[in-house]
């Protein structure tokens, strides 16, 4: 990656951070991490071409309700 790829990087980066009130908290995963944590999700739940989750899709649901006061 050269200097200007680098610096661009670090601006989307720093973009990114900024939606976040506690950065200190937020991790940023390399493309490595990225790549595993996106095959578990998708080994785990059917995901649409548009990117959600297929829910008719899933056997086992949990329905939960919220409580009227």
């Amino acid at each position: 990656m050269n200097r200007e790829e680098n610096l661009e990087k670090e601006k989307r980066i720093s973009e990114i951070l900024e939606l976040f009130p506690e950065k200190d908290k937020v991790d940023i995963l390399d493309e490595s991490e990225s790549d595993k944590i996106e095959s578990k999700v998708t080994d785990c739940f059917p995901i649409e071409f548009w990117g959600r989750i297929d829910w008719e899709k899933v056997n086992k649901k949990l329905f939960l309700l919220k409580k009227a006061y």
